[in-house]
């Protein structure tokens, strides 16, 4: 069993990454009030127990939830999300065409013939 301090956790938002002092470290996408945040730990080190990994895991996205707010303002998720369509629609200079693919089905009553 290693004995690990489980508040050790150094978070960087432009990155969007949450190192801990043990080598592990998880990417964040999405933001954390979101319904499609997520996070991918990486480098979990050697000698913890599946409960151990889960905790320190745990540990890291609620840091990172914590420096994620205190960041930026806490907002709604509504809000959050048109800001950013808002950023989006105001980086797209022409107007968006929808494009339509219709496959045409082809007959072959006799594959030889083809």
């Amino acid at each position: 069993m290693v004995d690990i301090n489980y508040d050790k956790w150094t978070v960087d938002s432009h990155s969007r990454k949450a190192l801990h002092e043990s080598g592990l470290y998880i990417e964040f996408s999405g933001f954390p009030s979101s319904s499609n945040f997520s996070g991918n730990p990486k480098n979990i080190p050697d000698g913890l127990t599946a409960f151990e990994q889960v905790r320190l895991i745990r540990h890291g996205f609620e840091v990172y939830r914590a420096a994620f707010e205190e960041a930026s303002p806490a907002l709604p998720v509504n809000a959050q999300k048109s800001q950013i369509s808002a950023k989006s629609t105001e980086n797209s200079s022409a107007p968006k065409t929808k494009i339509t693919v219709k496959k045409r089905r082809r007959i072959v009553l006799d594959p030889q013939e083809s």
